[in-house]
């Protein structure tokens, strides 16, 4: 299930855990922005060089320009975990 928890900042949880943090994952943003801004998607906590909120049941992510420390809610995101 993915949680919006405020802008721009979302929890996926997953239904069966994995037997630890060291997944993979891939992920595409897509916006419905005309400006050509260029958004991104990171793993929440990483972004400022702080622990990574990555987990074995759920990873928090970002969207927007986390590295600006600029958030907003993208306009299409996918993503895919595997280990």
């Amino acid at each position: 299930s993915v949680t919006r928890n405020s802008t721009g900042v979302f929890t996926v949880s997953f239904t069966n855990s994995f037997s630890d943090a060291n997944y993979a994952i891939a992920h595409c943003v897509i916006t419905n922005d005309s400006l050509g801004t260029i958004s991104t998607l990171n793993v929440y906590g990483s972004r400022q060089g702080g622990p990574s909120n990555k987990s074995t049941n759920s990873c928090q992510f970002a969207t927007g320009a986390p590295n600006q420390n600029l958030l907003w809610d993208v306009g299409n995101w996918s993503i895919i975990f595997f280990r």
